[in-house]
């Protein structure tokens, strides 16, 4: 879901020195006139900003992981908490990808889906180990190792601690959702009701 705004957007007129600053090394598509309300929110905190950018380039540009996986591990890490603006974001960016809705359905529905396979299926088991249990078991740790190479687990470990930093900024000051993007179906929110009330969320 989205959440009450906590903070406003900042002027991009009117900004201190340090926010200009962020928004020169954030670069023209993530600090320029048409950057998305996350990164205009992040403007706020321009040393935290600054602080984060390598590794947000790292996780976000210059990834090991093939395009559709980074997907899924995005999708499943936003899916966990609950983060609504990153999954309307990459929802976009999947279906871009040829991910369909109902593959992304089942990322949502986690490990006990029946739809996603090989691959797919392991980097969703892989963000909930990381997510709940704050380690991969063993079969993930050395499971990717061959298939996409060595820095793999160490990709998927760094896009679900970003996603998890970005759904703690947008959650927390209530970042809007990009006008005409949409958010959690109608799918998706009775998907949600069912997993907290068992507990699963």
């Amino acid at each position: 879901m989205t959440y009450p705004r906590r903070l406003p957007y900042p002027d991009m007129d009117n900004l201190t020195p340090e926010q200009i600053e962020l928004r020169r090394i954030m670069g023209p598509r993530r600090g320029g006139p048409n950057a998305t309300r996350l990164m205009k929110m992040l403007v706020n905190f321009p040393i935290y900003g600054q602080a984060i950018r390598s590794l947000g380039a790292r996780t976000a540009d210059n990834n090991s992981l093939p395009p559709r996986l980074y997907q899924i591990a995005c999708m499943r890490a936003s899916w966990l908490c609950d983060a609504e603006y990153l999954w309307s974001q990459h929802r976009t960016a999947s279906l871009a990808l040829g991910i369909t809705d109902e593959e992304l359905y089942a990322v949502a529905a986690g490990p006990t889906n029946t739809v996603l396979k090989g691959l797919d299926q392991q980097i969703v088991v892989a963000i909930d180990e990381l997510h709940f249990d704050h380690r991969y078991s063993d079969a993930s740790w050395t499971g990717f190792d061959e298939p996409l190479g060595p820095d793999a687990k160490l990709d998927i470990l760094m896009t679900h601690a970003i996603f998890v930093m970005q759904a703690n900024l947008a959650n927390s000051t209530g970042v809007d959702l990009e006008d005409g993007v949409p958010g959690f179906s109608e799918d998706l929110l009775a998907l949600r009701a069912e997993q907290r009330q068992a507990g699963q969320v």
